[in-house]
């Protein structure tokens, strides 16, 4: 959901329920990963692209 890509969150009942640090850090990496596809300065390459680099 907080990608956009799901409509809901309701899936099933979790078995591991995550404390408030653990939901903050989720939210920022999250966050962090929105930005990188959002920034229009970021060049996304292709995994062959990059395999042949390496």
């Amino acid at each position: 959901m907080a990608r956009g890509i799901l409509k809901n969150s309701i899936a099933r009942k979790a078995a591991y329920i995550p404390d408030a640090s653990s939901v903050a850090c989720i939210k920022e990496l999250n966050q962090r990963i929105l930005d990188v596809i959002n920034d229009e300065t970021w060049e996304i390459k292709s995994l062959e692209t990059t395999l042949l680099k390496a």
